[in-house]
């Protein structure tokens, strides 16, 4: 289940990084594999926050519902929360609040 999850993010995180002519990830669809390894291992909040970060760009609609799961998973201060404030720009508590609406 994590090498289905670290394939789909790593062919994310090049779509994302790399420009589309290089033809490295062409065919891939990283967000599947993602979107798989969540389904396997149950709404791990680690997971959501990735799911979050790689649905961005190309964005996709499923991007809130993740941010959301993530926030209602995180606590102020633990390393998930940190990365929710760092990528997101407001405090977990207040990213919950946002995400509810």
């Amino acid at each position: 289940m994590l090498a289905v999850f670290d394939f789909g993010y790593l062919v994310e995180s090049y779509r994302q990084s790399l420009p589309p002519e290089s033809g490295l990830i062409s065919g891939f669809d990283g967000y599947d594999s993602v979107a798989k390894a969540i389904s396997l291992a149950g709404s791990e909040p680690e997971m959501e926050f990735a799911a979050a970060i790689i649905s961005i760009h190309p964005a996709r609609p499923s991007q809130a519902e993740h941010l959301q799961k993530a926030a209602a998973g995180a606590t102020e201060g633990s390393l998930l929360g940190i990365n929710l404030v760092r990528h997101f720009g407001k405090p977990v508590a207040e990213l919950r609040t946002a995400m509810a609406h």
